[in-house]
């Protein structure tokens, strides 16, 4: 008697272990939550019109998308080998192109040049997007 209960104690606690996140699974939550929300802020950003548009709404949407790029970052290490080279690739690509997109901004002469160069860069910035972390699978 005492055999079976210590057998079956040991396969109760073998199963309890088996249901525990991997930190694999635990960095691909991560991961694909800040591209979620990444994505979210791209789209919020390219929707903006010279009307819409505010500097403080701008400002927080480029911080959103500072912590959601430190965020993959941090969930890199833990991932697959093919999610991690897709990853570091898509953030230096992406990282890439936000640097010359805030670069651009504010060299127009005009409020009409400024709204134009905002909706090109924004434009590139969501096909960065979409040509990167977009095809990390997340499923």
């Amino acid at each position: 008697m005492r055999s079976g209960l210590a057998l079956t104690l040991t396969a109760v606690l073998i199963a309890a272990a088996g249901c525990g996140t991997s930190s694999e699974d635990k960095a691909k939550d991560s991961f694909c939550n800040a591209r979620s929300d990444l994505k979210s802020q791209v789209d919020k950003l390219q929707s903006l019109t010279l009307s819409t548009a505010t500097a403080d709404g701008v400002k927080g949407s480029l911080h959103a998308i500072a912590s959601d790029l430190q965020k993959m970052a941090n969930a890199q290490a833990d991932l697959d080998k093919s999610r991690k080279a897709q990853a570091e690739q898509a953030r230096q690509e992406f990282s890439s192109q936000v640097s010359a997109t805030v670069g651009t901004l504010g060299q127009s002469t005009s409020l009409s040049q400024a709204a134009t160069q905002l909706k090109a860069a924004l434009q590139e910035l969501a096909t960065t997007y979409k040509q990167t972390y977009a095809k990390i699978d997340c499923g």
